[in-house]
């Protein structure tokens, strides 16, 4: 099921949501029909909202939620792509995402925010330097823009699934979905062919974008292989990354090669697996001895062929050098306040750009919410592999612009499920509960002792 089964209303209260109901799909289908009729494009408009006021009206509210953000999901593998202007600071996926979360907010009013004490630090210490930051920039306006679309993706989004606590079907849903976008991007770049430079972009507005996004489906990938013991489900999961696997490969993308490489030699670790480590150890050594081999069949615009230094990778290291030296420059002229979050797509390193927006202090908060999110893929608790994504996000920032990068923290937001998972089971320290609080043990399937099953 789609929601938590409720408890039927009571006769009056019932009675009292159908007349409001009906009033409201009356004045909307008021609005709707006068929407219609000033042209073809706002019928379309006026069509589509009419089917998802429909939709809310037959479902209800949550269900339509959850379809809501499976769109959201689904679009943030290339949603900058999906924009009227690669520039567009708002794209549809955050249209979806905002009213998703805005129908599921009801169902949020009487539970706490519980995540950990570490990550609140993080938000507060980012918040105040963002604020302080914008106000010293040179376009304060644009720079408060940007803080408050950061902190709703890096802050908002993680607590309100946090407190929203998905079920393991939803969760594994909105999982699927992203990978489904990225087979969209992959089977337009097939169709499309590549760019002039023979990189293959997708619906993505880059190579790289389009890259990140084979590599953040990848580590969903890795969570839905690992969750589903049916033969056939891990059948389509391998087939799904395999496609990823080209999608980074045909992209040209150096950084997410490297990325993705790490990530499959943490695999070994996070499943505690010896012979898993041996067979990589093996396929390792068998991969470089055939590099020459590759580089030869794939070409040089290719991933590996730019590694060794072919086609033009020597002009993409200009341009990330020249991009890193005005961000050092940035950083030093205000290392303690910042500059601002403006301008910073040239600067092609997520740490360097944060530090040269809001300072060091602000960077020290940043990287206590990504360790929130890093350490628990460690650990033992049930939904600890949807946090590869962290891993990856760590590795490949330090090569693209894109601090709120939507396509990542969406599935990066997920990991509240394992974040809140492993508050409940570790020290205070790490997790943020009040000193003496006794850790709480997870049930095997990952519930809490005692509270009822969703």
């Amino acid at each position: 099921m789609l929601a938590p089964s409720k408890k039927p209303p009571a006769p009056g209260r019932s009675r009292l949501d159908t007349t409001l109901a009906t009033l409201g799909l009356t004045f909307v289908a008021v609005v709707l029909a006068a929407v219609a009729s000033q042209g073809t494009i706002p019928l379309i408009v006026a069509g589509v909202a009419a089917v998802y006021v429909l939709l809310l009206a037959l479902i209800g509210r949550e269900r339509t939620a959850i379809f809501t953000l499976m769109g959201a999901f689904a679009t943030a593998p290339m949603y900058k792509g999906l924009a009227p202007s690669a520039s567009s600071l708002i794209t549809a996926t955050d249209g979806l995402v905002a009213l998703g979360v805005l129908l599921l907010l009801p169902s949020l009013f009487n539970k706490r925010v519980q995540m950990p004490g570490i990550f609140g630090l993080g938000v507060v210490i980012v918040w105040v330097m963002s604020c302080i930051a914008s106000v010293a920039s040179a376009d304060p306006s644009k720079s408060g823009m940007t803080m408050i679309l950061w902190l709703g993706v890096m802050a908002g989004l993680p607590t309100i699934i946090a407190m929203w606590e998905p079920s393991d079907f939803v969760v594994d849903l909105l999982c699927w979905c992203y990978v489904f976008g990225q087979m969209v991007s992959f089977a337009y770049a097939m169709y499309y062919g590549p760019s002039d430079q023979g990189r293959y972009g997708g619906l993505a507005t880059h190579p790289n974008y389009f890259a990140q996004g084979g590599l953040i489906a990848f580590c969903v990938l890795l969570y839905l292989f690992y969750r589903h013991k049916i033969t056939w489900v891990r059948v389509v999961a391998v087939g799904a990354g395999v496609i990823c696997g080209a999608s980074i490969y045909l992209s040209g993308s150096r950084a997410a090669m490297m990325v993705a490489a790490v990530i499959i030699l943490m695999v070994p670790v996070v499943e505690r697996s010896a012979i898993m480590g041996f067979i990589y150890a093996i396929c390792g050594a068998l991969f470089v001895i055939a590099i020459p081999i590759l580089v030869d069949i794939s070409g040089e615009t290719s991933s590996l062929g730019r590694l060794v230094g072919g086609s033009n990778s020597n002009f993409s290291d200009q341009a990330r050098e020249l991009g890193q030296q005005s961000g050092i420059e940035r950083f030093l002229s205000h290392p303690f306040i910042g500059t601002g979050l403006i301008d910073l797509f040239e600067i092609h390193n997520m740490y360097l750009e944060i530090a040269a927006a809001i300072g060091v202090f602000g960077l020290v908060g940043y990287l206590l919410i990504i360790f929130v999110f890093a350490r628990p893929l460690f650990s033992d608790v049930p939904h600890r592999r949807l946090l590869y994504v962290a891993w990856a996000f760590i590795g490949f920032g330090a090569t693209v612009p894109g601090f709120y990068d939507r396509s990542i923290w969406l599935p990066l937001a997920l990991g509240a499920v394992a974040v809140m998972e492993y508050r409940r089971t570790t020290p205070w320290f790490l997790s943020g509960r009040p000193a003496g609080a006794p850790p709480m043990a997870l049930a095997p399937s990952g519930a809490v002792p005692g509270k009822a099953d969703r």
